[in-house]
């Protein structure tokens, strides 16, 4: 990319992001910009967190259980949960291999998964977790002891500034659901403005 070229998509990141930001105040919500793998950004008002995942009794099978979603406006790693306004999330990768069917025949293929996020928050501290699915307290508050629970996503939830509604996944947390196959679709960073 030419220094041009990087100008250019600084200047229109800033005025989508101003754009969103002047909107999501009429609206109360904030913005989040997700930054791509191939350099571009995602900013979305009235954006939510959204967790998918299994429940299922316990015994039974997961393969007969629908997946749900809980939504809201916080990050949940293991046991712990940080708010998102205000804060900074980078995902740090690293390749793996699967066996995929590509063209009619079976191949390897590389796909990006993550391997550590880093939380920063407006002070400037930074924490460093693994990606842990986040405990079923999270996903399920009034739960059932009986069920088992297995979270499979974060999804991050919005409106662009045109209005269309978007649904980037940026963390999985099983090997049953991939999240960004192509550079254009991987979120590496979502800055969560308050």
């Amino acid at each position: 990319m030419t220094a041009r070229a990087r100008a250019a998509a600084v200047v229109g990141v800033a005025w989508a992001v101003a754009a969103s930001q002047a909107i999501a105040l009429q609206d109360g919500a904030g913005v989040a910009v997700a930054y791509m793998a191939d350099g571009s950004s995602v900013p979305l008002r009235s954006w939510s967190l959204s967790y998918e995942y299994l429940a299922w009794p316990k015994g039974g099978s997961q393969v007969l259980s629908s997946p749900a979603r809980r939504d809201g406006r916080e990050l949940w790693f293991g046991r712990r949960s940080f708010p998102a306004a205000g804060t900074t999330l980078e995902l740090e990768f690293v390749d793996t291999q699967r066996q995929r069917e590509v063209d009619g025949e079976v191949r390897t293929v590389r796909i990006p998964r993550v391997s550590e996020v880093s939380l920063t928050t407006p002070d400037g501290k930074t924490t460093r977790l693994e990606p842990d699915p986040p405990d079923r307290r999270f996903l399920q508050p009034e739960g059932d002891k009986k069920l088992m629970v297995q979270a499979r996503s974060l999804d991050l939830r919005g409106e662009t500034i045109t209005g269309t509604r978007r649904d980037l996944c940026v963390v999985t947390f099983t090997v049953l659901v991939e999240c960004g196959g192509s550079p254009e679709n991987q979120v590496v960073k979502v800055e969560f403005h308050q």
